[in-house]
């Protein structure tokens, strides 16, 4: 199709707009050396937008020093609006980027996110993606700030992910203060997040303060109850280490209320056969109230063993079920971007494919009516 697209443009250029600039003298590539005016000369035209469309063209066909070489000469053109410049600049940091020439591409968004013309917020956002996968949370905590004043829209958000990300790093050093400190300001950077708070519930179990981790799980639950099968069972783990079967039980009743998911039904349950009460017909309560696949595998599991089953030659066909649903579960994606519908196995904090943070959720496992 860009065989195709090419091919129009250049019949019209050759015939329409005529001669080139070709009498340029030869200029400079990235590397210091002389380079010859391009081959497609004749292409570089008194029209600013067509020349600038053509040297994308030719990128996208991979012929980057054709594309080069063309928005260069229109961004040295002095016959040509400001912002029309910006325009051909910003190409030619891609075009750059795409020849493997980072530091080239770089030193042109630094040179136009430092001005305020409408290529501003485009090159900040790139310099942004540059920081983030070099893992400069530092520096992408300023760019950040530097885009929400050239956009006028909040990225507090997203600085409170890269202050999670500088505390993961502390904390991989046994940094707890610190780490603590660096997830507290993320959550004043957005107090509706769950991530810190999650962060908060870790580094208080590694250092060993064992009721401020506790809490730190529950508040995380409380905040977004989707995020309960990755935190109940450290919660559940933290309180079993703590040994306070009042505070267990409070605590689970607390997120009960604010809570509405099926992974907490089962845990009810469980706890419920521990303290020696039958939980089937807790599970069958929540088979009504939350028709999933989690609770019916905990179902299936209870009801196997039991002596009335087996007596009714239907043990077995209650555990092969639910080893049914296990593998059904192993072949499907658990995790899904609810921005571009990625679906990766496991969660991430940003998205590898569309590099959205905090939009990978587990994939439900409720039955739809």
């Amino acid at each position: 199709m860009l065989d195709g697209l090419t091919t129009w443009l250049l019949l019209p250029l050759g015939m329409a707009l005529g001669w080139a600039l070709s009498r340029r003298a030869p200029e400079l590539d990235p590397m210091g050396e002389a380079t010859p005016p391009p081959e497609n000369a004749e292409l570089v035209t008194d029209n600013p937008e067509l020349q600038l469309s053509l040297g994308t063209v030719f990128r996208r066909r991979g012929e980057v020093d054709q594309a080069l070489a063309l928005h260069k000469a229109l961004s040295e053109r002095t016959d040509i609006a400001p912002d029309q410049r910006d325009a051909a600049y910003l190409e030619l940091a891609e075009d750059y980027q795409q020849a493997g020439l980072m530091d080239q591409a770089e030193a042109v968004w630094r040179s136009l996110a430092a001005g305020h013309g409408p290529q501003a917020s485009a090159a900040v956002q790139e310099l942004l993606t540059v920081a983030e996968q070099g893992q400069d949370w530092e520096g992408a905590v300023q760019l950040a700030r530097q885009l929400e004043a050239l956009q006028g829209a909040s990225c507090r958000p997203r600085i409170a992910h890269y202050r999670c990300e500088m505390a993961e790093q502390v904390l991989t050093d046994s940094q707890f203060e610190q780490a603590a400190q660096l997830a507290r300001k993320a959550l004043r950077d957005d107090s509706r997040a769950v991530r810190p708070r999650w962060l908060l519930g870790r580094i208080a179990e590694a250092a060993g303060d064992l009721r401020a981790a506790a809490e730190g799980y529950r508040t995380a639950l409380e905040v977004d109850g989707r995020y309960v099968v990755d935190l109940l069972p450290s919660l559940e783990t933290v309180l079993e280490q703590i040994g306070d079967p009042r505070l267990r039980d409070e605590m689970l009743a607390d997120i009960a209320k604010s809570c509405d998911a099926p992974a907490l039904v089962v845990t009810l349950a469980q706890r419920a056969e521990r303290q020696g009460e039958d939980p089937l017909p807790m599970l069958a309560e929540g088979l009504k109230t939350h028709p999933s696949r989690t609770v019916l595998k905990a179902f299936l599991g209870t009801m196997g063993p039991r002596e009335a089953v087996q007596a009714a030659g239907l043990s077995d066909a209650a555990l092969a079920l639910k080893g049914a649903l296990e593998a059904m579960e192993r072949g499907a994606p658990g995790f899904v971007c609810e921005q571009c519908g990625f679906t990766p196995r496991n969660r991430f904090w940003q998205c590898p494919a569309c590099r959205q943070w905090g939009s990978i959720q587990r994939v439900s496992d409720r039955f739809e009516a």
